[in-house]
């Protein structure tokens, strides 16, 4: 049985890693995030990651993505949060761990 949705929480300092463990993603949250766009992550599903150490495996999406979202206007989120999902790319493995 999948895991349900973390609860919400408080907009996340800024380097944290914020996850969507459905789509199995992550991106790092970076200065001029505002409140009102955290909002909208959360409602797409955003979470912090509940668990720590997470030892799931995500896609991160380049920062240069979470920049443009910031940027974007609130009607432009979707399809900049589209072409970043689709940019997302697996983290490398740490040198001498298998990745499993």
């Amino acid at each position: 049985m999948p895991r349900g949705l973390p609860r919400r929480g408080r907009k996340p300092r800024i380097g944290a890693y914020v996850v969507h463990v459905q789509n199995g993603l992550r991106l790092t949250m970076q200065a001029g995030l505002s409140d009102d766009l955290w909002q909208w992550l959360m409602d797409q599903g955003w979470r912090v990651p509940p668990i720590h150490p997470d030892r799931r495996t995500y896609r991160d999406i380049p920062g240069s993505f979470v920049t443009r979202l910031i940027d974007a206007d609130p009607e432009q989120r979707r399809q900049v949060m589209y072409e970043a999902m689709k940019s997302a790319k697996p983290r490398p493995v740490a040198p001498g761990r298998s990745g499993a």
